[in-house]
């Protein structure tokens, strides 16, 4: 699943400001400024169509999608995507 999550981040234009970065499963997205606020929604939109689930509201918080090992950890326990 961690593969397919830094696919869909990628397709989105997620990237880093240098172009040798590599996303890897435990890089912090913000930190690192792979995502913003506004690529974090268009994030969620994506994953909710990809894997056909409606994220609750309490689930949509930044320390959730910090990393990709945290969106595949959330994907998994609360919505049950393998």
């Amino acid at each position: 699943m961690q593969n397919k999550l830094i696919s869909i981040l990628e397709k989105l234009g997620a990237k880093s400001h240098d172009k040798s970065f590599k996303i890897e499963p435990n890089t912090d997205l913000f930190e690192n400024g792979v995502i913003d606020s506004l690529t974090l929604i268009q994030l969620v939109v994506e994953l909710e169509k990809e894997f056909g689930l409606q994220f609750k509201y309490s689930d949509i918080k930044f320390e959730n999608f910090v990393s990709v090992e945290k969106i595949a950890a959330l994907l998994s326990s609360q919505y049950k995507v393998k």
